[in-house]
């Protein structure tokens, strides 16, 4: 399994996306955080999509109030972790009072709570773990149709304020 994994989060979740990354590192991983990749100047989307496509897995991290941008990134996630051609594996991880989004209710998650193990647990699942145990599994038809739902709800979300 390559090492790296990209952190999806929202703004009022960074720290426990902080929490991951130190856990991630300390088993090799390295972690693709947003506040640590983008800088001044770059283009957000493209470096988002970068850090998407190096990865080979891709946690969500999924806080009671997801924002705008962090809905997108799963979005991207779940329509790459699609591709025939390519293993991405998907971990959604309920942080404390979070639920799953519908598109992710039916997939393998983590729930976590305030306790500092939980995230050396989610790291050591990482580890653990062949390619394919957090991997989407699903037909063709059932893929085109919800890869078309995405492309609405991301049409849609294009058109909410930032956080």
């Amino acid at each position: 399994m390559s090492r790296s994994v990209f952190v999806s989060y929202s703004h009022q979740d960074e720290e426990a996306a902080h929490n991951l990354k130190r856990a991630l590192g300390r088993r090799g991983f390295d972690a693709w955080l947003a506040r640590d990749e983008i800088g001044p100047g770059d283009n957000v989307v493209d470096r988002i999509q970068e850090g998407l496509r190096s990865a080979s897995a891709v946690v969500l991290l999924i806080g009671k109030e997801p924002s705008t941008w962090a809905r997108n990134e799963w979005s991207q996630a779940l329509g790459m972790s699609w591709d025939a051609d390519r293993a991405l594996s998907l971990v959604p991880v309920l942080l404390p009072d979070a639920e799953p989004p519908p598109i992710l209710r039916d997939h393998l998650q983590v729930r976590i709570q305030d306790d500092p193990k939980d995230w050396d647990r989610v790291a050591d699942m990482l580890e653990r773990s062949p390619d394919d145990t957090f991997a989407w599994r699903t037909s063709d038809s059932a893929r085109t149709d919800v890869a078309d739902r995405l492309t609405a709800l991301e049409k849609v979300a294009a058109t909410l304020p930032d956080d």
